[in-house]
């Protein structure tokens, strides 16, 4: 298998790679088993261990032991300059871990969706990195009793956000604000501890 890099960050060898560093480095959890980030990365348990390995091998995640056989991977905040990468993950690989922790807390929200160019590049389209994000949020409840704080989350992630509400049952294929865009579901409802 041919590894590309990704188009939302091509420093990065694979989406594998970028995906698993994404939610080790800014997803809610101090660490994570390696069947989570293989399905944080839409790849099998098999790839999702020759990355983190390699990773390993090269000090950016430290891997301990778990319960029974499993290994626990947990992101290497003694190197240096993680912060920095910390910071470049948040706006690619990152930042769906990023904004399901920011979102996921509040019940009231049934669904959020990213669109537009990041969606764009996280499907692989080549082109200019996005300057904002455009999100749709699902929700019954009105934009203002939600009181999402979208610029503190914004100067949080250092980028633009263009939040859209519409009501349940949204469904976004028929949506014409983004017809034609692919869109990144956020899995809200994974946990989140």
């Amino acid at each position: 298998m041919r590894n590309t890099p990704p188009t939302l960050a091509p420093i990065f060898r694979s989406d594998a790679q970028l995906r698993i560093l994404g939610e080790i480095y800014c997803g809610p959890n101090d660490s994570y088993t390696l069947s989570e980030l293989a399905a944080a990365a839409d790849t099998s348990a098999a790839t999702a261990g020759r990355e983190v390995e390699l990773l390993r091998a090269n000090g950016i995640v430290n891997v301990t032991d778990g319960p029974g056989r499993s290994k626990l991977v947990s992101a290497n905040w003694a190197l240096p300059w993680a912060p920095d990468l910390r910071r470049i993950l948040v706006h690619t690989g990152g930042l769906i871990p990023t904004l399901r922790t920011l979102l996921g807390h509040d019940p009231r929200i049934d669904a959020a969706y990213i669109f537009g160019s990041w969606a764009r590049r996280y499907h692989g389209e080549p082109g200019h990195f996005p300057r904002d994000i455009d999100i749709v949020i699902v929700s019954d409840t009105s934009q203002f009793d939600l009181d999402i704080a979208w610029n503190d989350i914004a100067r949080h992630l250092g980028i633009e956000l263009n939040p859209v509400y519409r009501p349940s049952g949204y469904d976004p294929t028929t949506d014409t604000l983004i017809a034609g865009s692919p869109v990144v579901e956020l899995d809200l409802h994974r946990d989140n501890s």
